[in-house]
């Protein structure tokens, strides 16, 4: 009781004044998806872009599960790889940044045994890394002689395609300083001199050091590529006279300025990359509104390899799927068709890397077959997961494709059997008062609560 002594009032059972606005079903051409963001997959959906990932980390530690020295999940490098070719990916290029990395691998390259992979999906590279040069300071000749017959044996046998990951850092001068950084990125060139391999070429903050390098040893070696770009405008436009090669990935675009110098680059000098498991193109990044394939992600202490044909990533780790965002990114900005985009960034990496060709080819006709209905592409606020080979360790478990189909949610949900419905379930007609309270705004959903067929 109240102070007044009076009982407290009775609650209304009377509905409320219903809004002023008035509520209309939406059409339903407003809910199905644009022809540039359709279900992938599907017989009459678009395929995935061709790609080739030239320049992926898969000796990080993030794909054994390891985060900053402590096991966060199982392994899951296989299903990572596995899943790759889902997405359009035609190979990928292992980047190593010392010598041990180097073995690793062109180990990984050639030992890698997935089923329904052929041989001939992974390459790699062989260079110091300029943060790693002082690990050449403690070898010494012994060191470089090492990565020079890695390098000619990965060449005869069609691995190695790169000498890299080679160049100047100034941004982390705390491992290694400029002076050690020069001397040993001049004997890089001395490298690719030797096998005759192009150079993947990393540069940050050089402050014209870099340019000045590759431009005295130009004719050192013969193709280039300096991944990860960054610079400036004016820095590009040296680059580019001297003939290289400019790789973008979801560190090249995180401001309107980069996104700028992106789109000088001439279509036929450029490169894409996800240097996975980094360089995620965030929601704070300038382009990442034009991304339309997404995938499920859940925090990487959550997260669990998939036995069961779905894909799931971890959170803020990218991986070769991704190269999808970032070929999305690039023709949304620059405004071109993104098949044609995608047909001559191959057409310039084949050119480079693979001057005879890749030992093979992507039957997109099979992968539609194989990919079925499950896989797809999404709207910003719907984020659905695809089918995918299930896990297996790297000496390689047998990997299933879900055939399940993933669908969208509709407008119109198909009705449920009127006689199979609780005779205690309310049905919920358009226009009516408990219609107007759950869907004020017209935004139709599918209720799951009981309380009826759609709303």
């Amino acid at each position: 009781r109240r102070r007044t002594g009076r009982p407290p009032p009775i609650p209304s059972l009377l509905p409320r004044t219903p809004r002023t606005h008035s509520f209309q079903l939406p059409p339903p051409s407003s809910h199905t998806m644009p022809s540039n963001a359709s279900t992938r997959g599907s017989a009459d959906a678009p395929l995935p872009l061709p790609a080739i990932d030239i320049g992926v980390n898969l000796l990080d530690g993030m794909y054994q599960g390891m985060y900053h020295g402590k096991q966060k999940h199982a392994p899951d490098l296989n299903q990572v790889i596995a899943r790759a070719p889902l997405y359009g990916v035609l190979a990928v290029i292992v980047t190593a940044g010392s010598l041990p990395e180097a073995k690793g691998a062109l180990k990984l390259v050639r030992e890698a045994n997935i089923e329904g992979l052929d041989k001939g999906f992974l390459f790699s590279t062989v260079g110091v890394h300029p943060t790693r040069c002082d690990e050449l300071e403690d070898g010494g000749e012994e060191y470089l002689n090492s990565l020079l017959a890695i390098a000619n044996e990965g060449k005869r046998t069609g691995h190695v395609v790169a000498i890299g990951e080679c160049g100047l850092d100034y941004d982390r001068l705390k491992f290694c300083s400029k002076e050690v950084q020069k001397k040993w990125f001049e004997r890089h060139f001395e490298l690719a001199n030797k096998t005759g391999l192009p150079m993947f070429l990393h540069n940050r903050n050089t402050s014209g050091d870099f340019v000045d390098m590759v431009r005295r040893n130009r004719h050192r070696f013969s193709e280039g590529v300096v991944h990860s770009f960054d610079g400036s405008e004016e820095e590009l436009k040296q680059l580019l006279q001297l003939g290289m090669h400019i790789g973008i990935n979801g560190c090249s675009m995180k401001t309107k300025e980069n996104l700028h110098v992106m789109s000088k680059i001439p279509l036929d000098r450029l490169m894409v990359e996800t240097d996975a498991p980094w360089c995620e193109i965030r929601p704070s990044h300038a382009g990442h509104h034009h991304i339309q394939t997404k995938f499920e992600s859940i925090k990487k202490e959550r997260y669990e390899p998939s036995a069961d044909g779905k894909i799931v990533t971890v959170k803020g780790r990218t991986e070769p799927i991704h190269i999808q965002q970032v070929l999305e990114v690039i023709a949304a900005h620059r405004n071109i068709d993104p098949q044609m985009l995608a047909d001559q960034v191959v057409s310039n990496t084949k050119r480079v890397f693979f001057p005879k060709g890749l030992p093979r080819k992507m039957d997109f006709s099979a992968l539609q077959r194989m990919r079925g209905g499950a896989g797809q592409r999404t709207t910003r606020t719907k984020m659905l997961s695809t089918g995918l080979l299930a896990a297996g360790h790297l000496a390689g478990q047998v990997m299933k494709m879900s055939n399940t189909p993933t669908t969208f949610a509709s407008a119109s949900p198909p009705k449920q059997n009127q006689r199979s419905r609780p005779r205690d379930t309310p049905s919920i007609s358009p226009g009516s008062f408990l219609y107007r309270r759950l869907v004020p705004w017209g935004n139709v959903k599918e209720w799951r609560g009981g309380l009826g067929d759609k709303l």
